[in-house]
């Protein structure tokens, strides 16, 4: 009785395989276009702007995540960056030196940018608007807190430990 229960689940699993691979395959062929396009989309609908506030606010968000994407494409020697892939340890100290000081380059050039747009979102989203677009957590599992504040109390005196 067991197995044909087993049996069961596992063709059930393997018969919504494909569903899920076809859904995968979907959501890579977005072009970056479309990508920003929806990232505008649920943007808009996260502030809860009317749509002459809409109006205002699509082009510039838009141009605003373009300019984001071209500068971390733009990134020089991004390839080469432990970040991306490669351990430290294969890296000599001059290699880690430039990418450390590209990184920060990267990272000032994506500052003024989010300055720059903000002074021009200013006159279109209130300041709650404001907040929500500019402080909100950039990534999954991101909270906005210190890297040390999420983690486990092992886990920080682990980091502690690591740091110079």
């Amino acid at each position: 009785m067991m197995k044909k229960m087993f049996l069961g689940v596992a063709f059930a699993l393997a018969a919504l395989m494909p569903v899920n691979a076809q859904r995968n395959a979907k959501a890579q062929n977005i072009s970056p276009e479309q990508a920003i396009e929806m990232r505008t989309n649920r943007m808009a609908k996260r502030l809860m702007l009317d749509d002459a506030t809409t109006a205002k606010f699509t082009p510039i968000y838009k141009e605003y995540l373009t300019e984001l994407q071209e500068c971390t494409k733009n990134c020089p020697n991004a390839a080469n960056c432990p970040a991306n892939g490669q351990k430290c340890a294969a890296m000599t100290d001059a290699d880690i030196e430039k990418c450390i000081e590209q990184r920060f380059d990267m990272q000032q050039k994506k500052l003024d940018i989010r300055k720059n747009y903000y002074k021009k979102l200013k006159s279109v989203l209130n300041m709650k608007q404001m907040q929500a677009l500019f402080c909100a957590p950039t990534g999954p599992g991101r909270d906005g807190k210190c890297p040390l504040g999420n983690k486990k109390p092992a886990q920080r005196k682990q980091m502690k430990r690591n740091m110079p």
